[in-house]
Order: structure tokens, then sequence, then C-alpha cells
């Protein structure tokens, strides 16, 4: 960001905001030790590194909104939909028959 980093983002909407929302997870292609710390400290709720991995990002999620509940299934579900997907295009070739279907059921 031309006028600040990530950092100074995090602690701006702390700022402005300073019962904790809107949450913030950090996705950074730092992956130095002590970041997590420095993230959390900058006020953000939590952190992952790039290449984000589905699981990674359930995880973070599953921790921000604790509410939600329902965690280890809802990480299931993502670990079920990254094999469909992979299957489903494995190679670069998609089956039409085996393109996932996302309802208002599976969400």
């Amino acid at each position: 960001m031309p006028e600040m980093d990530g950092f100074d983002a995090a602690k701006a909407i702390r700022k402005r905001w300073p019962n904790g929302s809107p949450h913030i997870i950090a996705v950074t292609a730092h992956a130095l030790e002590g970041d997590r710390k420095r993230c959390i400290e900058a006020g953000m709720d939590d952190y992952i590194s790039k290449p984000v991995r589905l699981e990674d990002l359930a995880s973070a999620l599953g921790r921000v909104f604790p509410a939600a509940g329902r965690y280890e299934e809802r990480l299931a579900e993502v670990r079920y939909w990254k094999k469909v997907v992979l299957q489903a295009f494995s190679f670069g070739r998609a089956k039409a028959s085996t393109r996932p279907v996302i309802t208002s059921s599976t969400r």
C-alpha cells in the first residue's frame, strides 16, 4: 500500500474499531520467525503465510470466529471439496459429471 503497510493498517483499524471488529487475518509471503507475534501485536487476529492452503485458511477462520462453531466439521468440508476439485480438474481436464455443485445445503 502506498501510504502504510499492513501493520500500520491494522493499527489504524483497531484505533477506529477498538472493540475488535472487523476481524483481521494477515496473509503474507513472509514466514519469518517472529512475524506472527508482530502481526498480533499490530492488532491482527491471526496470521497465515503464502502460498495459502485451504486447511490453514479454514483453521484461521475457525480461530477468529469461534462462535460459528463446528470448526472440525468445516475443516472436513474444506478437505472434501479440495479433493473433489483436484480430482475433477486433474491434468487440466475437467469432466462435466464430476464438477462440484455448491448449493445452499453444502455451504
